[in-house]
């Protein structure tokens, strides 16, 4: 399930909700979605991204026809889900942060992690 739904199930509100293009060395930018969810004086900076197969899903509708294309052609697309977040105020260096470790992830994965995590 997408953070949209999950944050607001544990008490924080979505203040935020944008579509991220999320650049990454060397790789095919990726549809990103960056949230800011907020409960208590705590301010958490989410980005996330979906993959369906070869596509990025960056909201609910492009999942479901994802999906729905590859039924179609015979087959269960893979996917996942990948989320990260910090804690901060500061969103312009939340989100520079989070692209530098996702930078970091994508050079640390094996070949076979990298396609699941960011798509081939």
């Amino acid at each position: 399930h997408r953070p949209e739904v999950c944050y607001p199930a544990a008490g924080f509100a979505i203040v935020k909700n944008e579509l991220h293009e999320l650049k990454l060395d060397g790789h095919r930018p990726i549809a990103a979605r960056f949230l800011v969810a907020e409960r208590g004086g705590r301010s958490e900076m989410i980005l996330y991204w979906i993959r369906v197969d070869d596509a990025y899903a960056p909201n609910w509708i492009s999942q479901r026809i994802a999906m729905a294309k590859a039924n179609l052609e015979g087959y269960l697309p893979d996917g996942i889900l990948t989320r990260m977040s910090l804690i901060g105020t500061d969103e312009d260096k939340s989100k520079e942060m989070l692209t530098r470790f996702a930078n970091a992830m994508l050079k640390a994965c094996s070949p076979e992690a990298r396609r699941v995590i960011f798509g081939s």
